[in-house]
């Protein structure tokens, strides 16, 4: 009679009951059993990947049936993680090694075991294996990182059972992190190894319950465990002075108070850390430092740390301070100086008085900062990762095991595979690569990125290298349909093509002329067709005008020989990417779409895109959308989509980026503000020019998110002017864009507020790092338009102190009539009084 194990599991009641079965099996049946588990480790790997239903989403869902049909498949899925957890224990009492182990390990089972409360059983089998097993087994189960944190519990069972050091894994540390000070845990040990272990603190919420937690707990475990409170202070100050995220560094400080450690007892280590400190540690270790009374040195050092900082509440409880200070040094005075012209008034009256205390004048708005600057126009820079083609073997499975982890398809990365892996096929043979996919361990998870899933279908034989790809067409699909189809129609003619024309030549995502060239003539010299998905996405990265005379070649199945698509490419012009509102069926509401900016000319090449099309850029998607990409999203055709904007979607067309971002305007409506964020981001990087869609969303992401991020968006906007892809006229643009109300109108949640004084804030920064010359007409533009409302309003006193502090800068006349006006008008507030000493300094120039 064949034994059929999973099914035992199946039918077994519950995990101590399986086990119980397993330890009662005789020799004979042990040896029958294991010889049965040898051969079917890797059915069972392949039987248990299986992804996870969201039942929190499930009631969220109108349709009845399908509400129910989904709790049933959820219901399902637990079952068949449930099998997959308890399969483990059956291996382990079976014999398995370790590398077998390892590898029916899925993060799924080892939860269920958890939930079930079986974990300690799997921890007692393990340990009847023997410690040099146990070890061998952790090791292999620290390496992924999502197993790591699955199976955290039981690691930590096992070091402490066995007495095995504490691994430094953050993936494994960041879970162990959730549990509060318990005896008999090796609790100290843990801790100082994950303050030891970068990125596995995280931010609780609710901070006064939080240390009052940490109080209570730690409280009772000192009655019967002592605690080395000097180790954990100086493992927790590692913490903030390596300088983790704002979140990591919160938590610390809230365990600095929960374990009511004493930081008084390292004064340098707080006044050292204070460059790095986030402003809520940064707050907090000042105050301590300021009470501990600190001599003239200490408190100028403190100053210097400082001043330097956004916080005005900070400064300003220095500069308050320093009025003690009897004989300041001449860098605190340089500092204070600077101060005094300060665009926050009350911080510059605060320094102008300690300057007139101190004998020395305020700094004088001379002018001389520097501010109006040209851009430079710099060489952009080579696209990274192209140095080595051509991979050896194990180069090889490191660039598939990075492609795997590149959960968020970063373009950088997709893009220099793609050319490794084309180069090492063409230059060693397509089944290279084959083996390389074949070897590697790719998670079923549908959130993969397109390029993963496509590695395994070609590691399993879906793709086959020498084969031509279907035709696919995807009109009103996703806009990584483009990029996945480039992906898979590249692999299936690995071996064949030598190289990509569309591969970055500079980091602008741009491909140059003589790129583009040297790369067709390996296409002449290999006597091969050109890909089709492959001559769209590089034409939309050769700047427009770009010399190509005499580029020709032919093109898998087009009729269009290359020289005429680039006829037809560079005699279009595409309409402006407009956003347009459309009903969307439901209560009334418009959804948001973007026509035009559409590259025509790829129906030549036989495409047929949402890229083409109209755009929802809201909108959801199912399978039957990408049908003609089923290696790329298997299923029925009604199952639900998961493909997001990624980045190598919004660096993939840099010709082409309205659609890209009106939708990242959009997902503010929704609080999506990091997918925003990094999704403008992408477009300012690659944005051969800056226009009205991209400038509008970066104004809209620079007036949401939080003010430690704007200099995220501050970045890419200089870096733009200073290479002349974005101009004053660019940010007036986007100032004035009917996308402001069109987007409010909308389908979503959230109103995306064209907010004057946080926009301000933005322009400041820019006009800081040597681009006024870029800022000041939308920053005059925005002072005039409040200065001219009937009741003033609340951002005007922001916005006039900043047109104030920037003023000097300016070379040349500036007419100034609202302001002037609002000068004139009677009372004393200070918006007043800021437009008259605006207009009174504009007049002595």
């Amino acid at each position: 009679m064949t034994i059929d194990i999973p099914q035992i599991v199946v039918k077994a009641g519950n995990a101590k009951a399986l086990v119980a079965q397993l330890r009662s099996l005789t020799d004979e049946e042990r040896a029958e059993w294991a010889s049965v588990m040898r051969t079917s480790l890797p059915v069972w790997r392949k039987a248990v990947q299986w992804w996870t239903l969201d039942r929190d989403e499930i009631p969220k869902i109108s349709d009845p049936t399908r509400r129910k049909l989904l709790n049933q498949a959820v219901d399902a899925f637990d079952r068949h993680h449930r099998t997959s957890g308890r399969l483990l224990l059956v291996a382990v009492a079976l014999g398995a090694t370790p590398a077998q182990l390892v590898k029916l390990a899925l993060p799924e089972g080892l939860t269920m075991l958890e939930r079930e409360q079986a974990t300690g059983h799997l921890a007692d089998l393990m340990i009847e294996r023997g410690t040099e097993w146990v070890e061998e087994t952790m090791a292999g189960l620290l390496a992924q990182s999502s197993v790591a944190m699955a199976a955290s519990s039981l690691i930590s069972r096992l070091v402490i059972r066995l007495d095995l050091p504490v691994p430094h894994v953050a993936a494994h540390l960041g879970v162990w992190f959730g549990t509060m000070p318990t005896p008999g845990t090796r609790w100290q040990d843990h801790f100082l190894a994950a303050c030891a272990t970068p990125d596995t603190f995280w931010n609780r919420p609710e901070r006064d319950e939080h240390i009052a937690r940490i109080r209570e707990a730690a409280t009772e475990l000192r009655r019967t465990e002592p605690t080395n409170d000097d180790a954990l202070l100086d493992a927790l100050l590692s913490v903030i002075e390596r300088g983790e995220r704002p979140g990591p560094q919160r938590e610390a400080l809230a365990w600095i108070e929960g374990l009511d450690l004493d930081p008084t007892t390292q004064p340098e280590r707080m006044l050292g850390a204070l460059d790095v400190a986030n402003n809520q540690v940064a707050a907090a270790f000042t105050r301590i430092l300021l009470g501990m009374d600190p001599d003239g040195d200490t408190l100028t050092r403190i100053a210097l740390a400082i001043l330097p900082r956004k916080e005005k509440g900070l400064k300003r409880d220095v500069l308050k301070r320093l009025a003690s200070l009897e004989s300041p040094s001449a860098e605190l005075m340089e500092h204070i100086a600077d101060l005094s012209r300060s665009t926050d008034t009350t911080t510059a009256k605060l320094a102008s008085t300690l300057c007139e205390s101190w004998g020395s004048a305020p700094a004088q708005d001379s002018g001389t900062r520097g501010l109006w600057q040209e851009p430079s126009l710099p060489d952009p820079e080579p696209f990274p990762g192209l140095e080595t083609l051509v991979l050896d073997d194990p180069a090889l499975a490191a660039l598939v095991t990075e492609i795997e982890d590149d959960w968020a398809e970063r373009a950088e990365v997709t893009e220099h595979a793609l050319a490794q892996l084309v180069a090492t096929a063409h230059a060693r043979g397509p089944e290279v690569v084959v083996t390389a996919c074949q070897a590697a361990e790719f998670d079923p998870s549908p959130i993969l990125g397109h390029l993963p899933r496509l590695l395994a279908r070609l590691g399993d034989g879906t793709i086959v290298p020498g084969t031509e790809p279907a035709p696919a067409r995807s009109p009103e699909g996703p806009l990584v349909f483009l990029a996945a189809q480039r992906a898979r129609d590249v692999l299936h003619r690995l071996g064949e093509i030598p190289s990509l024309l569309s591969t970055p030549s500079t980091a602008r995502h741009e491909v140059t002329a003589d790129d583009f060239r040297a790369r067709l003539t390996q296409y002449l010299d290999a006597d091969t067709p050109l890909e089709p998905t492959d001559v769209a996405i590089a034409l939309t990265r050769i700047r427009p005008g770009a010399d190509l005379t005499g580029c020709d070649a032919p093109i898998r199945g087009c009729e269009m020989r290359l020289a005429e698509v680039i006829d037809l490419w560079a005699s279009t012009t595409p309409e402006p990417a407009e956003p347009v509102l459309r009903p969307t069926g439901t209560r009334g509401e418009e959804g948001l779409h973007v026509v035009g900016d559409a590259p025509g000319w790829h129906e030549a090449l036989g495409l047929d895109t949402v890229w083409q099309h109209p755009y929802p850029c809201d909108t959801g998607y199912r399978n039957h959308h990408v049908a003609d990409l089923a290696e790329v999203w298997p299923g029925p055709a009604d199952d639900y989509l998961h493909a997001p904007a990624h980045d190598v979607v919004l660096r993939l067309m840099p010709q082409h980026l309205g659609r890209p971002a009106w939708r990242a305007m959009l997902r503010l409506r929704w609080a999506e503000i990091a997918d925003s964020l990094t999704g403008i981001v992408s477009c300012i990087e690659v944005a051969p020019r800056v226009t009205e869609p991209v400038t509008t969303a970066a104004l809209a992401v620079a007036a949401t998110v939080a003010a430690k991020d704007r200099d995220r968006i501050a970045a890419p906007l200089l870096a733009a002017w200073d290479e002349g892809r974005l101009t004053a006229d660019d940010l007036l643009a986007g100032w004035h864009s009917p996308a402001w109300e069109l987007v409010n109108r909308a389908r979503g949640r959230n109103p995306v507020d064209r907010s004057p004084a946080k926009i301000t804030a933005l322009l400041a920064v820019l006009a800081e790092a040597g681009g006024l010359a870029l800022v000041w007409p939308l920053l005059v533009e925005i002072a005039e338009e409040l200065a001219a409302a009937e009741k003033i309003p609340a951002a005007t006193s922001t916005v006039l102190e900043t047109v104030l502090a920037l003023l000097p800068e300016v070379p040349h006349a500036i007419d100034l009539p609202n302001i002037a006006a609002l000068a004139a008008r009677k009372g004393s507030s200070k918006a007043i009084t800021l437009a008259r000493a605006v207009t009174e300094a504009s007049a002595a120039r």
